[in-house]
């Protein structure tokens, strides 16, 4: 069985060093609209540019990425702040999915859905979004000082073959603790979280609890470690690891963040 990453990036051969990945950039993470005359940056697994362009009137874009590691797609443009997407570039002639998949045991695919709607692979978040989001963390440091921000939503990621239909809701991630830490300079950053209800920060939360939302504030620019302890009993945690890019002054949006379900 195959686990599923928050953007796979499939990608068409080009060269012996580099492919080409086509895909299409929505308007928010419920993906609506496109989005046309939006930037595209392709960055290598350093954070270095490898690539940059602009959508088309239908919101899709065509670049080069280097094969086989780690990249990152940002989408800006006017009215919007960086937004970054992680992906693996690979070797195959496919296309990057409009929205999110994951992998059936029958080696078919089926969308992800959440509250019964597909998540767009890529997606620009506007200046007002970033607010929003920023906004229900006001109090934690560095929620409103310059810099950027990891802001995500935990969700555990079931492997079977039953198709979700919309109606299934994965259970709680428990007593998710998120960090970041950066590859440059082992820097490390703690989460702020909300409270029970998901409305606003909680200065005395330590895990992500029932909102399952976390945010890490004050990032500089670069290539970052996320890490995400969670419970599988009581008395027993593992971590997952994620590598996430974040652009100057942007953010690294995962709505949601998928937790492979632990499994004895």
């Amino acid at each position: 069985m195959r686990a599923a990453s928050i953007l796979v990036l499939f990608l068409a051969a080009c060269s012996s060093r580099e492919n080409i990945v086509v895909g299409t950039v929505y308007d928010g993470p419920l993906g609506e609209h496109v989005l046309p005359d939006v930037s595209v940056t392709l960055r290598d697994e350093a954070g270095e540019t490898y690539w940059s362009g602009v959508t088309d009137a239908n919101g899709s874009f065509s670049g080069l990425a280097p094969r086989a590691q780690t990249i990152f797609a940002v989408i800006g443009g006017e009215g919007r702040v960086p937004a970054s997407f992680t992906g693996v570039s690979g070797l195959l002639q496919l296309t990057v999915p409009d929205f999110l998949e994951r992998a059936l045991d029958d080696d078919t695919t089926e969308q992800v859905l959440v509250n019964g709607a597909p998540i767009p692979s890529l997606y620009g978040v506007t200046t007002a979004l970033a607010d929003e989001w920023r906004a229900r963390y006001a109090g934690c440091p560095g929620a409103d000082a310059q810099g950027g921000a990891i802001l995500a939503s935990v969700r555990y990621f079931l492997f079977d073959s039953e198709a979700t239909g919309g109606d299934f809701v994965p259970p709680d991630v428990q007593h998710p603790v998120a960090e970041a830490v950066s590859d440059a300079t082992g820097e490390r950053f703690s989460a702020c979280y909300l409270d029970a209800d998901g409305i606003a920060w909680d200065g005395s939360a330590v895990d992500a609890g029932a909102a399952q939302q976390f945010a890490i504030f004050g990032l500089p620019e670069g290539r970052f470690t996320l890490a995400v302890r969670h419970n599988i009993t009581d008395s027993v945690f593992t971590d997952a690891y994620f590598s996430v890019y974040v652009p100057l002054d942007g953010v690294a949006a995962r709505y949601p963040l998928w937790i492979e379900f632990p499994l004895f």
